[in-house]
């Protein structure tokens, strides 16, 4: 093992520690801060020795880029931002805390990746669950999935498919391979496919939607 690859595991090894006290931001920031100190290959380095997808490094690489601000908003150069509200609590009993998955997601197969499709017209939610890594292939192949077994079925005329997704992740507004992949899906189902963004910090407000639209 080189001292690349030593520096990475021993780095991931460090966080995996703490990782009951960071919520998934700040876990994301960390890796995306040993990426960097790695310099070329890092997020390919990191993400491997942390069993996380190379997207998600990378999107908190690109974080600590652009510059991250002690309340948990990205300060974009040259530019102000207004904070973002999130006032939605859930109370849990004193000693009694809802046990949940954070990172990975551990079944028979092995660790596995959802990827969850709200179809806002309908009111209603498909979530597709594989063993790939959480690419923007995997996205794509996860709405096909779900156009193909109930999009087109609920929607025999729709012509038009409207996407609101997060900003980073596997659908991330700046990745390559989540724009081409979805190109190809759009000539193969003969739909004019529209995806809008919603801006950093704002990720909550989202609801995985898709909404079919007749031509």
């Amino acid at each position: 093992m080189g001292s690349a690859e030593s520096f990475a595991q021993g780095f991931v090894d460090a966080v995996a520690e703490v990782a009951v006290v960071l919520d998934e931001r700040a876990h994301r920031l960390l890796l995306g801060a040993a990426a960097r100190q790695l310099g070329r290959g890092g997020i390919t380095l990191v993400a491997a020795a942390a069993g996380a997808s190379p997207d998600t490094v990378g999107w908190g690489a690109a974080e600590l880029e652009a510059g991250v601000v002690a309340d948990g908003r990205v300060r974009v150069k040259g530019a102000g931002r207004k904070t973002v509200e999130n006032a939605g609590r859930e109370y849990q009993p004193g000693g009694a805390p809802e046990q949940v998955d954070t990172y990975d997601f551990l079944g028979p197969l092995g660790k596995v990746a959802p990827y969850g499709v709200f179809d806002v017209g309908g009111n209603s939610g498909w979530v597709n669950v594989g063993t790939d890594a959480d690419t923007g292939a995997f996205a794509v192949e996860s709405i096909r999935r779900w156009w193909n077994r109930i999009g087109q079925t609920t929607y025999p005329t729709a012509g038009r498919l409207l996407i609101t997704a997060d900003g980073g992740g596997s659908n991330g507004s700046r990745l390559r391979l989540w724009k081409t992949e979805l190109a190809a899906f759009a000539t193969e189902a003969g739909l004019e496919i529209t995806v809008l963004h919603f801006p950093p910090g704002t990720s909550k407000w989202n609801r995985t939607g898709c909404s079919p639209r007749s031509p």
